[in-house]
């Protein structure tokens, strides 16, 4: 059992050793001194925390904006992780400039979020349309700016290029399990290491995307002794559409299920997107939506008006 964790950022392999709980917003600041990345809320609502996240394994083209004080290092093995300090290459990209030139940044603290999270729009879509950009901003809060400016950047930076992927290798090794200070972390690949895992580890936090059982870490509430991931389990992570049914792994993402529903079932899809911000998407997934048993819970009303069963 190893006592690192191993990912890229900003296009170079990184090596980490610090407790799998540790939040990544905390690990880059105070462990690879990148304070580009703001804590604001705590909670993943305001953006302030925002960074580009790609999972080991991902088939998807680009990373993800994802909220890093609501993410852990148990989480981001073997993956890619994008900061405020990689946007450019070491130049402003182009929306930097535009932000800089048109008075988009004001005090500026929420400002790397910002770019984070557009430039993650504009690396998926480079020409958006306006309510995209919309959208794109929802999980990001702006308190001295006004968001007109920042809109207009967005706009004017469209097909820019926004960050370079030339120092990017091979994969990294990916480590199934590893424990530092206390804290373990196993990464099971089959639902039978899963089952596994949790009989002989019953009191391990079963961890998916976070939102929501990170938020006490985040505030130095609690902390984690032992965790299991689902994220690199592939039949949870299986999303198939047949002639007459979607089939839904428990830890496919709310973003993930809703761009492959949007042509069957696009008022289902303008549903999910109400769901919280691209940052939560990204990381929540439909079945710790459910699991949470929440009474505000976003996905179960629609899930059982669309006659879904478990």
């Amino acid at each position: 059992m190893q006592s690192a964790t191993n990912f890229i950022l900003n296009g170079e392999a990184t090596s980490v050793e610090a407790r799998p709980d540790t939040t990544v917003l905390d690990m880059l600041r105070t462990k690879l001194d990148r304070k580009g990345t703001k804590e604001g809320c705590a909670e993943g609502d305001c953006g302030a925390c925002t960074i580009l996240f790609k999972r080991h394994g991902a088939t998807t083209a680009h990373p993800e904006p994802a909220n890093a004080c609501i993410m852990t290092l148990a989480q981001v093995e073997g993956g890619e992780i994008t900061t405020v300090e990689g946007v450019g290459n070491g130049v402003m990209s182009d929306l930097q400039a535009r932000m800089a030139e048109n008075g988009s940044s004001q005090c500026g603290y929420c400002t790397p979020g910002i770019v984070m999270a557009l430039s993650g729009l504009l690396m998926r879509t480079p020409e958006p349309q306006e309510d995209e950009i919309h959208d794109a901003l929802a999980g990001n809060l702006c308190r001295c700016t006004g968001y007109k400016p920042i809109v207009d950047a967005a706009k004017a930076a469209v097909g820019e290029q926004l960050y370079g992927t030339a120092k990017r290798g091979a994969a990294l090794p990916f480590s199934a399990s590893a424990s530092v200070d206390g804290s373990t972390v196993i990464r099971p690949h089959t639902v039978d290491e899963l089952l596994a895992a949790k009989a002989e580890h019953p009191e391990a936090v079963l961890l998916a995307g976070g939102t929501d059982l990170a938020v006490p870490l985040a505030g130095y509430e609690a902390e984690w002794r032992e965790i299991i991931t689902t994220g690199t389990v592939a039949e949870l992570r299986a999303l198939h559409a047949t002639a007459t049914e979607y089939e839904i792994g428990a830890a496919v993402t709310w973003e993930e299920l809703m761009h492959a529903v949007a042509d069957d079932y696009p008022s289902f899809a303008t549903l999910i997107r109400r769901f919280g911000s691209t940052q939560i998407r990204s990381m929540g997934t439909v079945g710790g939506n459910v699991g949470t048993a929440s009474p505000i819970g976003d996905g179960p009303p629609s899930m059982i008006a669309l006659g879904s069963t478990i």
